[in-house]
């Protein structure tokens, strides 16, 4: 009953990965074990698997709470997992579930702690990424490369516990730098346009030294 094959319509997209052998995780798990391979091989190939499996099953509705906090001034909402039906792929990657008491108005309060932080938290690579997508910086095969290029020379740091780029001293002088000469190369637009430049004379449909050295030596 839950299981749905796939149908392929037009314009749809094709997997990125999928298992090609009907090996279940722990029949892998054992042979990972047996050869003294890395066990992260085991939980990837787990993640890859039953995303797969999820994949051919019925469709699961999630229903949806939304929950407001009145901290003294201060409000905050956040969304939650209620509940689900049918059960279709929730049997393969159950999502969580929060319990509410819809009975309680006013908690109590039996342990608080203040933390002062910023409103505007350091950004993750998948941040940072999402960032270069929504404002069409890269492509998808140049978003890596460009953070690892910008830790190779020094520019940020990843931080081994919270995984979040923080700027080092070297980068913000370099900000600071290019931002009181040559303020137009911070710009989003700037950097946008001359990506499509690039595009355009690696395509042979534009000689390198016109509109493109041109558009550079104005700027410098």
């Amino acid at each position: 009953q839950e299981f749905v094959p796939r149908r392929w319509g037009e314009g749809g997209a094709h997997e990125a990965i999928r298992p090609t052998k009907a090996l279940e995780p722990k029949d892998l798990c054992y042979e990972i074990a047996i050869r003294k391979h890395d066990k992260r091989l085991c939980k990837l190939y787990e993640l890859i698997f039953k995303r797969f499996m999820a994949s051919q099953m019925r469709a699961t509705k999630l229903h949806v709470a939304e929950i407001e906090y009145k901290i003294g001034t201060e409000k905050i909402r956040k969304r939650v997992y209620v509940d689900f039906s049918p059960k279709g792929w929730a049997l393969v990657e159950e999502p969580r579930i929060t319990k509410i008491n819809l009975s309680i108005k006013t908690p109590k309060v039996i342990w608080k702690k203040i933390i002062r932080a910023s409103k505007n938290p350091l950004p993750s690579v998948s941040r940072v990424i999402k960032w270069m997508k929504e404002n069409g910086i890269g492509r998808p095969s140049t978003y890596a490369k460009t953070i690892e290029s910008l830790k190779r020379h020094g520019f940020v740091i990843l931080t081994p516990k919270a995984g979040v780029l923080v700027a080092t001293t070297k980068g913000e002088r370099t900000i600071e730098f290019i931002k009181n000469r040559m303020p137009e190369l911070l710009s989003v637009e700037y950097t946008r346009d001359l990506e499509a430049l690039m595009e355009v004379v690696r395509e042979g449909d534009l000689g390198p030294f016109s509109k493109l050295k041109y558009r550079i030596m104005a700027t410098v």
